[in-house]
């Protein structure tokens, strides 16, 4: 995912609180690199509002 994609998916996910269809390459802490597919992407909060960051969920993968 070029920078400028990867921008505008998060500038998508703090607009509305999430993204769907998310996909993006990863790597393992043995290093090894991922892509998963078809992602969620949506912002923490606190009951405050304050924002904690990102998180993901996938279960479409595959080791590249």
């Amino acid at each position: 995912m070029a920078i400028a994609d990867r921008n505008v998916l998060f500038e998508k996910t703090n607009h509305y609180g999430f993204a769907s269809h998310y996909l993006g390459v990863r790597i393992t802490k043995e290093g090894r690199r991922f892509l998963i597919k078809d992602a969620l992407l949506w912002r923490v909060i606190e009951e405050t509002g304050t924002s904690l960051g990102h998180a993901v969920v996938f279960d479409n993968w595959e080791f590249i």
